[in-house]
């Protein structure tokens, strides 16, 4: 079971996406600790909250323009590769439709329910969703585990947005600016991608071809992972929508500090089972036996998680002080307890992703939706009980509830939360072996 997992990583394509995407992830790492931490302190608590806030917003909405389809994109790329063509036209007239029509509701709700800043910011950010148009891109280079192809356009992205902000900051311009400056970046990211996609093979987006029996196959599937998606962001944003509302913005940059540094670490997990999952998209399809797979995965993320909780509760009062100001001086005590929700987010990832191979989205759903309920009903209770603290504690109880034992509400998938179990048991268990 172990060796069969560093088989898979050790695979000289596996390493190359490895390097590429701890890169890429590790430079938005030192970005945000550098010109990140310059860009909030610069703002301040009460306009990085309204910049937070608008953040939220359209982060709540954007997985339904979407429609979560990549992950039942990569599946079909990987179980029929000959009608890539098809599956990728199918995606991007999904995407184009679910775009026009979020971006819609965006403008529509901000109009009505924001004061004009926000709404303008989130007219601004809202036009992010049309990037979703072209992520078929991406999906079909992570099926040929090839996504250092997709980190290229994420970096030059990224690093142009950062220049940006420098010079943003030096010309004390307002919050529009910055949020004109973050759409260049995911502009420049996504066109970026459409070139080298052009580039190589002679591949063209014009060979792309619309099969509607396909497009209705992806389109049922994804409005499930949309939906499921929704509620993992009601999970991680709600708390700063309901802060917003019962305490204020000046409060929620407080609060966002301390949740965005945190989230800074949960795409570990995402890398290691998003290079490895295609191979087992593929053993799944030979009939092979996965279960060894996920146990071992289980038991990396948990204990990797663990490591970094701990890590996070005892450095954030050491490390916060030194990287912003005393305004920011309550987020110390409100990381240490979102550090624990690091620990839960690890070990879901294998769980999710197998769910959606298994088609049990219907089950998916429904444990995402209760711990999406969950969190809205904490929240209400321990905000105005225990103020932003109360706010950190709702999401790792959510976090816990649908990354874990949400899955015994259905006899379909208590294998997996028995597999999870097993997975925090099994190095013990081996320890055990060798001492005897």
């Amino acid at each position: 079971m172990g060796e069969k997992i560093f088989d898979q990583l050790g695979k000289k394509r596996s390493i190359v996406n490895y390097v590429s995407l701890i890169g890429e992830k590790g430079m938005y790492f030192i970005l945000s600790i550098t010109i990140g931490v310059y860009f909030i302190n610069y703002l301040g608590p009460e306009l990085f909250g309204r910049w937070s806030f608008a953040m939220s917003f359209v982060l709540l909405l954007a997985p339904f323009a979407q429609l979560g389809y990549s992950t039942i994109l990569l599946r079909e790329l990987i179980g029929d590769s000959k009608s890539k063509f098809h599956v990728l036209g199918s995606g991007f007239l999904l995407n184009t439709f679910g775009s026009l029509i979020i971006y819609t509701i965006i403008c529509a709700v901000g109009h009505f329910l924001f004061d004009t800043e926000i709404f303008f910011l989130v007219a601004i950010l809202g036009l992010t969703v049309f990037s979703n148009v072209f992520s078929g891109i991406n999906t079909y280079f992570e099926s040929k585990v090839s996504t250092k192809y997709n980190v290229i356009g994420n970096l030059i992205g990224r690093l142009i947005s950062s220049i940006g902000i420098l010079v943003l900051i030096y010309f004390t311009k307002s919050l529009y600016w910055f949020a004109f400056n973050y759409l260049l970046g995911v502009v420049i990211a996504a066109c970026i991608s459409v070139m080298i996609y052009s580039r190589l093979k002679n591949q063209s987006i014009l060979q792309w071809r619309v099969d509607f029996s396909i497009t209705k196959t992806i389109a049922i599937a994804s409005l499930v992972l949309a939906l499921k998606n929704g509620f993992n962001l009601i999970n991680s944003k709600i708390d700063q929508i309901f802060i917003t509302e019962l305490i204020g913005f000046e409060s929620l940059g407080i609060y966002a500090v301390s949740a965005q540094y945190t989230e800074l670490l949960v795409f570990i997990p995402g890398v290691i089972f998003g290079t490895v999952f295609p191979s087992i998209i593929k053993d799944y399809y030979r009939k092979e036996n996965i279960k060894g797979h996920i146990i071992a995965y289980n038991a990396l993320f948990f204990y990797l998680g663990l490591m970094l909780t701990l890590g996070v509760f005892f450095l954030a009062p050491i490390i916060l002080p030194i990287l912003f100001s005393n305004k920011f001086y309550g987020a110390v005590d409100i990381m240490k307890i979102h550090a624990f929700s690091i620990l839960f987010i690890f070990i879901g990832v294998p769980t999710a992703k197998i769910i959606v191979l298994k088609n049990l989205l219907k089950e998916l759903l429904l444990v995402k939706f209760s711990g999406a309920m969950l969190n809205v009903f904490l929240n209400m209770f321990l905000i105005t009980s225990y103020g932003l603290n109360g706010a950190a504690i709702a999401t790792i109880i959510s976090y816990s509830f649908s990354s874990t034992w949400g899955y015994l509400m259905f006899k379909s998938t208590r294998d997996l939360f028995l597999l999870q179990v097993k997975g925090v048991i099994y190095p013990i268990q081996l320890l055990q072996k060798r001492l005897n």
